[in-house]
């Protein structure tokens, strides 16, 4: 089975933007212009705040922003299911280096995947560069999350090397637990550069929709210096799609030791989309506002 999603151009030629062949139901062959195949999913850590290193890595951990290996762009991409709820990928992408900082070309992708049964896990390898004979970056990501009766795990670790700046690592764990209307959960994390941090979390489930947290996170620096924050806030269901967050604490870091406050507003309307508005102000007069538009296409 095969398709093409082709779009017309001002003059009056045809731009092929998409191709795939489809092999049985397991096998599809994908070319054009595509998102990445990579998996760097099964690594949020379950307390209510998160931790600060998994903070600045989009919410898990990272192979270190010097590992040069941008993604997606011109692809080439094979995905199959195995069955038993086991997965493979491969692909070349960024075939046109054009979302490179250094201007390299050609990223390899391998991805191997399970998913069943209350568990996830997944393990990413990717180079850089492959399409210039000169492989300088290279980097691992690999997650486990589990679910296990009222218990949950995550563990992820993430490596990742380039020829200028050398290695880098960084890992993470976290567990919950609930039971009835309480939910405790811990989180650690660390990384290369003598960083680590911890946090924890209590939430209580008062009433259908309501949600109650208190939490705090730790980060020791390499530098000696260290972040603390410490918060309570609440979370409410207003209705099926609309949901209200208010939270007030304090964070106490290199820049500033102060209190804050902080409203939200959340909709879901279904479809994979979810929007927000976010307003915080603080002890020293300033504030912030932060809007958030997702769609995510299966």
């Amino acid at each position: 089975e095969g398709s093409a999603v082709t779009g017309g151009s001002d003059t009056g030629g045809v731009v092929l933007d998409e191709a795939y062949v489809s092999i049985g139901d397991s096998t599809v062959i994908m070319a054009g212009k595509k998102g990445s195949i990579m998996n760097k999913g099964d690594d949020e850590p379950l307390n209510w705040l998160g931790l600060f290193i998994s903070e600045k890595t989009d919410t898990g951990v990272s192979w270190g922003s010097d590992t040069d290996l941008p993604d997606g762009g011109h692809v080439i991409q094979v995905t199959s299911d195995l069955g038993n709820g086991i997965s493979v990928s491969a692909g070349l992408e960024n075939l046109n280096g054009t979302n490179s900082p250094d201007g390299a070309s050609g990223t390899a992708v391998g991805v191997i995947a399970y998913k069943g049964d209350g568990l996830s896990a997944h393990a990413t390898f990717a180079a850089g560069g492959v399409l210039d004979g000169d492989i300088e970056d290279w980097g691992v990501h690999a997650g486990f999350a589990g679910t296990f009766d009222n218990f949950k795990v995550v563990l992820a670790g993430a490596f990742g090397t380039d020829d200028v700046e050398g290695d880098y690592w960084n890992v993470l764990g976290s567990a919950s637990a609930t039971f009835d209307m309480f939910t405790i959960a811990g989180s650690v994390e660390a990384n290369s550069n003598d960083q680590w941090g911890v946090g924890a979390s209590a939430s209580a489930a008062v009433t259908e929709g309501v949600t109650l947290n208190v939490g705090g996170r730790y980060l020791e620096e390499s530098s000696g210096n260290d972040i603390y924050q410490v918060a309570a806030g609440v979370t409410a269901a207003v209705t099926e799609t609309i949901t209200i967050t208010g939270e007030v604490g304090y964070l106490d870091d290199d820049w500033a030791d102060l209190f804050y406050g902080s409203a939200k507003l959340a909709w879901a309307p279904g479809g994979d989309f979810t929007s927000s508005i976010k307003g915080t102000v603080n002890s020293e007069d300033a504030y912030k506002i932060e809007t958030e538009f997702k769609k995510t296409f299966q």
